[in-house]
């Protein structure tokens, strides 16, 4: 899909609009190569639900002002968010709070942070923030045969069921400890499921090394309450989101414990989801 740069009226700026997850957000810039550059992003960051629109009934405003000496900074709704020389660091902090911004303010959704995979028709999520292994857990998975659904956010609707969010996998080690590497999940020899599924699992796993694979069971209520620090609408939607959490927490598998290597923790959470499962 193309997404068009469009002319500010009464100024030399350019703007690029859209609307995704019921979010209008218009992003305008005096820099209209660096603006090109994140419009042609935009499908990448939000694989399932975009399109184009016209500046009119914009909800969320991005400026990218670029200075006379290099400088480049943005703001989100008038409040100055990130800057700096370096134009990459910009965009891709950018990239990031694009996203943020939408999970925050959809409508009908609720975005949590984690890595979800199905596995015979359930989606498996895995609740983190970023650096607490959920993509090496998600690859861990499909190297096992699970399909993959996200690394990133699990997409929860008003009746608990979870959506896919397919954007590439962001694999880091490949070149150090921090820089992500981008692949497809069909690069990984994996199938993206593209219909929501119900949830199967709820799963929390803090990383410890040659740490034993113990599951503690949960209850509705702590899954509900482990999983709101991740949830991105907790603070703009409280009611909707708590709502949307307990039916998806319901009569599913719900359990914590620490965990070892990605590669030695799927497979016996496979095992413990097919053993505890209807």
């Amino acid at each position: 899909m193309s997404h068009q740069l469009k002319d500010i009226e009464g100024g030399r700026d350019k703007i690029v609009c859209f609307e995704s997850y019921g979010v209008r957000v218009g992003i305008s810039s005096n820099y209209p190569d660096f603006l090109q550059r994140v419009a042609d992003e935009l499908d990448d960051i939000f694989p399932t639900d975009i399109a184009p629109i016209d500046n009119s009934n914009i909800e969320r405003r991005i400026e990218i002002t670029r200075k006379e000496d290099g400088f480049i900074e943005f703001m989100i709704d008038g409040e100055e968010v990130s800057g700096s020389y370096s134009e990459e660091n910009v965009f891709r902090f950018l990239l990031s709070r694009i996203r943020l911004t939408v999970a925050e303010y959809a409508t009908s959704r609720v975005f949590v942070h984690a890595g979800v995979v199905i596995w015979k028709g359930k989606a498996l999520v895995f609740p983190g923030n970023s650096f607490s292994g959920k993509t090496s857990l998600v690859k861990a998975f499909i190297d096992l045969g699970a399909s993959y659904f996200s690394d990133e956010y699990a997409i929860f609707d008003e009746n608990g069921l979870v959506h896919p969010y397919p954007k590439t996998l962001s694999i880091r080690g490949i070149v150090d400890d921090f820089t992500q590497v981008e692949h497809t999940a069909e690069e990984l020899g994996a199938v993206t499921e593209t219909e929501p599924h119900p949830a199967g699992m709820f799963y929390f796993g803090q990383y410890e090394e040659n740490a034993a694979f113990e599951p503690k069971p949960l209850s509705v209520g702590e899954t509900v309450l482990k999983t709101v620090s991740f949830t991105l609408p907790i603070r703009v939607a409280p009611a909707f989101s708590l709502d949307v959490l307990q039916k998806a927490a319901t009569n599913v598998i719900r359990c914590e414990s620490k965990r070892g290597e990605a590669e030695i923790t799927a497979p016996l959470l496979i095992e413990h989801f097919e053993k505890h499962s209807n």
